[in-house]
């Protein structure tokens, strides 16, 4: 499975292999915001997140 991030900069897939979908896929279909971590892969002008963890995030929107 592929995610893909943009911002003002561009596009940065997300690599997820089965294995990791398929143990998470709840959370990753169905979190709003979701936090990635993982190994950057670049390869030329493309960038690559082969995903290793995912957590939920929520917005706190006018916290400090």
């Amino acid at each position: 499975m592929f995610l893909s991030l943009e911002d003002e900069t561009g596009i940065l897939n997300v690599i997820v292999t089965p294995q990791k979908f398929e143990a998470q896929a709840l959370l990753i279909s169905q979190t709003p915001l979701l936090l990635v971590r993982g190994t950057l892969q670049v390869d030329q002008k493309v960038v690559n997140l082969k995903a290793g963890t995912f957590r939920a995030l929520r917005a706190s929107a006018g916290e400090d």
